[in-house]
C-alpha cells in the first residue's frame, strides 16, 4: 500500500494544493488511488499494489490465459489510453504521466479527473444499458486475430490456436482447484473439441462491472479504470454480461448492441467461459454452483 509521503514528491508541484488518498472501494484493490488538486486542474494518481495484484486470483488468471501482467500492461498505457478514447463513445480520461520506480516498487499513472459517480449495480438506467451496449459494440469492433497485449509485448499466440490454451490452462487450473468432479471435467474439456470454434477477437474488458464506470443524472458519462483491457473472444465479454444484467435490461442491451454489429452466438461456449470466470474471481463469487447455474440470458 502506497502513502501520500511516499508518492507526494513524485506528483506535487508548486501548483499543488492538496494531496489526499481517495478510500477504496475493495479491501484487495489492486491499487491505491489519490487525488492530486493544483491552482488549475484536479487529477487522479493510481499506485499499483503489486503484491495485491500478482496474489489476485483475477491478475493470474490474466497471466495464464491471456499472458498479460499488469506491470507490463501500465507501461503501455499511453498508447491504450488514447486508442480507446478514439472507439469509445464514453469519455477516457487523458494519461497524464506515467511513472515506473522499479528500485522503490513504484508503478503508477497520472490522469486528468473526470466528473461523475461510480455506477451502483441497483440503480442502472435503461439509458445506462443502452450506453453499455455501445461501448461495448465499439470496443468489439476493434478486431484482432491475436490474444493478450494490445500494444507492448509482441503477440505470438493467434486466434485458431485459442481452444487448445484454454483446454491446457482450464486442465492445470482444475487439477488445483477441483470445482469438479472428473466426469463433469472430461464432458467440459470435451466441448472444447467438440463445440468450441475461434470467434472473432477484438477488444474486451474481462473484469467488467458496473462500478468501473462514472454517471452523472442517470446517464454513463466516463470508464476510468483500462487496466485488463485486452485482444480476446467478445463471447467472454457476453458470458459475463448474463450475470450483470436483468432480463428486462438484456433486450435493451442487444436491441441497442444489434445497430452496431452481429450479436454473437454463446451456447457453445458458456459452460466454459463461466468456469473460466469463475476461477478468475471476476466477481468475488464463492459459491461454484450458484454461479454455474446462473440464468443464460442470451443465445
Amino acid at each position: 500500500m502506497h502513502s501520500i509521503p511516499r508518492l507526494k514528491p513524485y506528483f506535487s508541484n508548486a501548483e499543488t494544493r492538496s494531496f489526499e488518498q481517495i478510500p477504496s472501494l475493495y479491501d484487495d484493490s489492486s491499487h491505491t488511488i489519490f487525488l492530486h488538486e493544483t491552482a488549475s486542474q484536479k487529477e487522479v494518481i493510481k499506485a499499483l499494489n503489486s503484491q495485491s495484484a500478482e496474489d489476485s486470483p483475477f491478475w493470474q488468471g490474466m497471466a495464464e490465459f491471456f499472458g498479460v501482467h499488469l506491470k507490463q500492461q501500465l507501461q503501455h498505457f499511453d498508447s491504450l489510453y488514447p486508442l480507446i478514447a478514439q472507439y469509445s463513445p464514453l469519455e477516457i480520461p487523458a494519461l497524464l504521466q506515467t511513472l515506473v520506480v522499479p528500485n522503490e516498487s513504484i508503478w503508477a499513472i497520472k490522469t486528468d479527473f473526470l466528473p461523475g459517480q461510480s455506477v451502483q449495480s441497483e440503480l442502472v438506467t435503461s439509458q445506462m444499458v443502452r450506453q453499455l451496449a455501445e461501448h461495448l459494440a465499439c470496443l468489439h469492433q476493434v478486431e484482432s486475430d491475436q490474444f493478450g497485449y494490445i500494444f507492448g509485448k509482441t503477440k505470438t499466440e493467434t486466434k485458431p490456436s485459442w481452444p487448445q490454451h484454454v483446454k491446457q490452462q482450464l486442465t492445470q487450473l482444475l487439477s488445483v482447484h477441483p470445482l469438479l468432479n472428473s466426469t463433469e471435467q472430461e464432458a467440459l474439456l470435451g466441448q472444447i473439441d467438440a463445440r468450441f470454434q475461434p470467434s472473432e477477437f477484438g477488444v474486451i474488458m474481462p473484469d467488467l462491472r458496473w462500478d468501473q464506470f462514472l454517471q452523472q443524472e442517470n446517464a454513463l458519462t466516463g470508464l476510468t479504470d483500462l487496466d485488463a483491457l485486452v485482444f480476446g473472444p467478445v463471447e467472454l465479454d457476453w458470458v459475463l454480461l448474463e450475470y450483470l444484467l436483468k432480463p428486462e435490461q438484456a433486450q435493451l442491451f442487444c436491441a441497442e448492441y444489434e445497430r452496431h454489429r452481429a450479436i454473437p452466438e454463446i451456447g457453445a461456449v458458456r459452460s466454459v467461459y463461466r468456469v473460466m470466470l469463475f476461477l478468475m474471481n471476476v466477481l468475488g463469487e464463492k459459491n461454484y454452483q450458484a454461479w454455474r447455474d446462473y440464468p443464460a440470458l442470451f443465445v
